[in-house]
């Protein structure tokens, strides 16, 4: 448990203090709530590219914040500042001086910015304090355990760089009364991740608050590198000597870097057939797969035939062969499952549900994910509806503001387990993404990919998911775990790989990836096709008898109409006539077949 935080973030990770980073504690609002005042605290920065990682507490660096007479928390609010949607403030004025916590934004996040994310010691809880109708709801917050907890973003999203003024908003609070704290943040000086810096403020009241031991200085010079991007800045030099070095691209302090000829610090060269940034030499086709390494062969998952280590698709791709048997090994029982939710809440549209179907009771669903490796896709043919009330995750939905927005109910999310706001001990959804194939902007309404078509195949990749533990990863009484919400007016497709802790056990790690098309339950790639979501084979020629409207694939068994007697007693008679067309005849009495029989005089 006391890792937890060191995996999220680094936030346990030992570094050096640097500059003159404050903290900044201000006014922000009066009377919003009859009587009390609304204060805005802030974390100013010395760089432009210094990033604000975390705002965490633990045993060895405790944090503690308390107010003589609590502070307000509204009931239409959130406990993080991208649960706090700014659309609602004309509804419900009180909602701005609601009491939340974040990393450099105060409503929903848009564009790259990213929901604030929150850990905490189960035995020691601090999220709910910002939660109306908790059982701490608005209490004094301590956080000293060796588990500790933290609020936080990770490196390179948005929310951690200063603003124009140089500061970075970490919490908003409203009381009518005193307060006072002492907080911890984690920052990386310039945005690097391995230049971590570690920062305690204790305040009394409004002001600027400086870390104990900073600001002073003597009267004797002390000469040095004085630049505090240098590898050997020092920080007690008070004039600089011309010293300052930078490090080299091998972590080197002054050194000269990658030898020439060399692919990284320890001499290596490149591997056969790629240059020293791992580009193939020969790549004819683009596909980043070498042309020597090229292997050929069905690609597509879904094909009877499919070879997975295949790198080029060469038509060989059969999807009907294998029809009613297995595609590859005997089913799991952890299946995918598409269902209609609701009809016309947005007129001539319909919203759809997806889950994840769950084999054990105590089965954890981490993540949907999606990357080269195990591409992730998701496809209408109309686009899919995202409202402008709405949010890209299920845990920034508010279902009091259905009744004033009842489109409100068909938006477009991502979620784990959850269909609303995160409640009890319940989380908010957290995302990853690679900045070169953004998706979670493809749930927001008006931005530049509102309802486009999803695809997650970089070496980054992209994902959301919970932290093992939560109740959101747990099963419902179905057995099942929701994992997205689409409203769409036309069809729906795509490939989803997910993460599954078997009996909850991290250690027993399960991948699985469900190929969809409409609705139906679904099998993991690779396992039996039985169920609704085998590949729908048939005959594909609509001028055929026994066309299939509903086949995608041609299984070569097509028939078509052929003419002739259909009379068995009929001297014609065709067997292999399947309309009859009025030809058929009979044998005369001379034996000829349709004959005219013996001739008028004679015998």
């Amino acid at each position: 448990m006391s890792r937890i935080l060191l995996l999220c973030a680094g936030f346990l990770m030992s570094g050096l203090t640097f500059g003159q980073y404050s903290l900044t504690i201000s006014e922000h609002a009066t009377d919003i709530v009859p009587g009390q005042t609304t204060y805005r605290v802030y974390v100013d920065m010395i760089n432009s590219d210094d990033f604000l990682s975390s705002a965490y507490g633990n045993e060895g660096d405790p944090m503690s914040f308390s107010t003589s007479d609590g502070f307000y928390n509204d009931p239409f609010g959130s406990t993080v500042a991208s649960g706090i949607n700014p659309a609602f403030f004309g509804f419900v004025p009180t909602l701005e001086a609601d009491s939340w916590i974040t990393i450099g934004i105060d409503s929903q996040n848009t564009g790259d910015e990213v929901a604030i994310s929150t850990v905490e010691d189960a035995a020691q809880p601090f999220v709910a304090s910002f939660q109306a109708g908790s059982d701490i709801d608005g209490q004094d917050i301590e956080i000293d355990t060796q588990t500790g907890g933290a609020w936080y973003v990770l490196n390179g999203s948005p929310n951690g760089l200063p603003n124009d003024d140089g500061a970075v908003l970490v919490m908003q609070f409203t009381t009518a009364g005193t307060f006072s704290g002492e907080m911890n943040f984690q920052i990386f000086e310039n945005g690097d991740g391995s230049t971590d810096i570690r920062k305690t403020f204790s305040f009394d009241g409004t002001g600027t608050f400086f870390e104990d031991g900073e600001g002073g200085g003597g009267t004797d010079p002390v000469l040095g590198c004085t630049d505090a991007s240098a590898c050997n800045y020092n920080a007690d030099a008070t004039d600089d000597d011309g010293s300052c070095l930078e490090l080299d691209e091998c972590g080197v302090c002054g050194g000269d870097g990658i030898a020439d000829g060399a692919c990284d610090c320890d001499g290596n060269g490149p591997a056969a057939g790629y240059d020293c940034d791992g580009n193939c030499l020969n790549d004819a086709d683009g596909d980043g797969t070498c042309d020597e390494f090229e292997v050929a062969g069905c690609t597509d998952a879904s094909a009877c035939n499919y070879n997975a280590d295949a790198t080029e698709d060469d038509g060989s791709c059969d999807f009907c062969s294998c029809a009613g048997e297995s595609t590859g090994g005997e089913a799991s029982g952890y299946t995918l499952t598409v269902e209609e939710h609701a009809v016309d809440v947005v007129p001539g549209q319909t919203t759809y549900r997806l889950y994840v179907d769950l084999v054990n009771a105590d089965d954890f669903l981490s993540s949907v994910y999606g990357n080269d490796t195990d591409p992730l896709s998701i496809a209408t043919d109309s686009g899919f509806y995202n409202d402008p009330f709405g949010s890209t995750v299920a845990s920034g939905i508010n279902p009091a503001f259905f009744g004033f927005v009842p489109t409100l109910e068909a938006d477009s999310w991502i979620t784990i387990g959850i269909d609303s706001q995160n409640t009890g001990d319940e989380v908010a959804i957290s995302t990853v993404e690679d900045t070169a194939q953004p998706f979670v902007a493809a749930f927001q309404a008006g931005s530049a990919i509102d309802g486009q078509n999803i695809e997650l195949n970089t070496q980054t990749g992209g994902a959301w998911y919970v932290l093992n533990g939560t109740p959101n990863g747990v099963p419902d009484a179905n057995g099942r775990v929701l994992i997205m919400q689409l409203t769409t007016s036309g069809w729906l497709s795509g490939t989803l790989p997910v993460q599954i802790f078997e009996n909850g056990d991290g250690t027993n790690d399960l991948r699985k990836t469900f190929t969809f098309d409409g609705t139906g339950t679904f099998n993991a790639v690779g396992e039996g096709s039985g169920g609704t979501g085998g590949n729908a084979c048939g005959c594909t020629d609509d001028s055929a008898t026994n066309y299939d409207p509903d086949a995608a694939y041609d299984d070569g068994s097509c028939e078509y109409a052929v003419p002739g007697c259909t009379d068995a007693s009929a001297c014609n008679y065709n067997a292999d006539a399947t309309d009859d067309d009025g030809s058929c005849l009979e044998l005369d009495e001379c034996g000829v077949c349709g004959g005219d029989g013996i001739a008028d005089g004679a015998c």
